[in-house]
């Protein structure tokens, strides 16, 4: 969003040079200004709401037939837990690993001038086991990582409506939620007391109707699309203004 408001202006200059590029500035400006300030007071509330502290998250991207997985921790890890870490998953799996890499990111850090240090780990797989009868095996994660306060288990996929996997399940201690239902598969793990014993999760949920699968998709948008709804009123509006003051002014000098 930071480049888009320097992008303007300097295109509003260039629009001087040109006589169509007095409208430009009158009309269509103020509309896509307006648009611009919409998403940017609105993109701190979405990201609010769709962000959570996670410890770890794990990317998986299939690409048959082979799927890249993608491991990286909130901090630096010892590459050698994260080896044995790895393993323990591949041995709940059963997953061909072709090849691993491990290494640390540096990122800038939330005040200015300071850095933090993050651990990843991309794994290549042949032919892994990631989905059975149309639902996520998530059972291997839980397991794995089931040590941290929060973890996110990401698959890249498109939606799917005929997927019968989980989307909430409580138990003693913790509970795995589909935070976002496709485009892509979302879930987030908490686990609140790690002395209790991990339970076995289910493979499938019916619970879930169709209805309510459109809502874990797209409810989170529901108050993105009202206020795109209300700058675009707000931009026509703006237009209706402009275009009848012109016409006036076209009138009074004939």
């Amino acid at each position: 969003m930071r480049l888009f408001f320097p992008l303007m202006i300097d295109i509003r200059k260039r629009c001087n040079t040109y006589k169509q590029g007095q409208w430009l500035i009158k009309v269509f400006f103020p509309i896509v200004l307006v648009l611009l300030c919409v998403l940017y007071v609105i993109a701190p509330a979405r990201s609010q709401n769709n962000s959570y502290p996670s410890d770890v998250i794990i990317l998986i991207v299939p690409n048959q037939p082979h799927a890249i997985i993608s491991v990286t921790f909130s901090k630096r890890i010892p590459k050698q837990e994260v080896k044995q870490r790895l393993n323990y998953l591949i041995s709940f799996t059963g997953w061909r690993v072709l090849s691993v890499e491990i290494h640390d990111d540096q990122l800038k850090g939330m005040t200015p001038g300071s850095t933090t240090i993050q651990t990843s780990a991309t794994l290549l797989l042949d032919h892994p086991l990631l989905k059975e009868n149309g639902a996520f095996i998530l059972q291997p994660f839980l397991n794995t990582f089931s040590d941290f306060d929060t973890f996110e288990v990401i698959y890249m996929e498109q939606m799917d409506t005929h997927f019968d996997g989980l989307f909430d399940f409580t138990a003693p201690g913790m509970s795995v939620k589909l935070i976002q239902y496709g485009s892509p598969y979302r879930y987030l793990f908490r686990i609140t007391n790690h002395s209790d014993p991990l339970p076995t999760l289910p493979l499938i949920q019916h619970l879930i109707t169709k209805t309510q699968q459109t809502q874990h998709g797209f409810g989170s948008l529901a108050p993105f699309a009202l206020w795109m709804i209300i700058g675009g009123c707000v931009g026509l509006a703006m237009l209706a203004f402009y275009i009848l003051r012109f016409s006036r002014k076209g009138v009074r000098k004939e």
